[in-house]
């Protein structure tokens, strides 16, 4: 894949949620048709990332475009990043994930309860670092609640039922969206069976990826791009209706 666009001087790209008749987006300033969008997110990602094969970046950038066309999509498979070892680009991964998929909330430290409700209420992007952490051995506060909230967010209409409030009121979390869970070594089987894995190594001391600053990149005119072809709704109807061949 190849950079065809050169893209304007980025600016802060604020978070947004899934398109709605009430709130149109405007028309960008280049349209880039979606192939196009495709092949400057597998460049972006290979600039600043040490990928250990040359289908990850692809299936990450198409990964990320799902997330913009959720509303046409049963499942979400999620995206395990993992590594063997610390400072293998895991993180970056994510830094770099946080610029360019639908609706971004990057979980750090939260609760259970503000998990379930966030996802009910946003519908995000969630992308979770240090996800070897809530599984390692031992720890057994409210892994369960996430192990039962990622076995069954992949499918649409799936919900986790959970005692909320002072009076323990019955609740169904309803907790499908897309997920990149990123950490050391493997999370359950359960779990690992609804994922796409993304191994990650050290990069070789031969090897050289751009610094990443956030600041610098450009990633503003694929943002309005994806936001626009998501808004229009051509596409989600296309892959509502399609059905691949096995």
């Amino acid at each position: 894949m190849n950079t065809l666009v050169e893209l304007p001087e980025i600016r802060d790209v604020p978070d947004v949620g899934p398109p709605t008749e009430q709130s149109a987006v405007a028309q960008p300033a280049v349209e880039i048709p979606l192939a196009t969008i495709l092949d400057e997110i597998h460049a972006f990602l290979r600039r600043f990332i040490s990928f250990t094969s040359d289908t990850q970046p692809v299936v990450i950038a198409l990964w990320v475009v799902h997330t913009w066309f959720i509303e046409a999509f049963e499942f979400t498979p999620y995206l395990h990043i993992l590594s063997p070892t610390k400072q293998c680009g895991k993180s970056r991964l994510l830094d770099c994930l946080a610029l360019l998929v639908r609706n971004v909330w990057r979980a750090v430290s939260m609760s259970v309860a503000a998990l379930f409700h966030t996802i009910e209420k946003d519908q995000p992007t969630l992308l979770m670092d240090e996800v070897d952490a809530v599984f390692i051995k031992g720890n057994d506060d409210g892994n369960e609640d996430l192990r039962a909230m990622l076995n069954a967010g992949f499918e649409r209409g799936s919900k986790v039922r959970r005692c909320v409030g002072p009076n323990f009121d019955v609740k169904d979390f309803a907790v499908f969206c897309p997920k990149a869970l990123a950490g050391i070594g493997k999370v359950p089987d359960t779990v690992s069976d609804r994922c796409i894995p993304i191994h990650l190594v050290r990069k070789k001391k031969a090897e050289r990826v751009q610094r990443f600053r956030k600041r610098e990149v450009n990633v503003e005119l694929l943002v309005a791009n994806l936001r626009w072809h998501a808004q229009k709704g051509e596409v989600i109807e296309t892959l509502r209706n399609g059905r691949a061949e096995l």
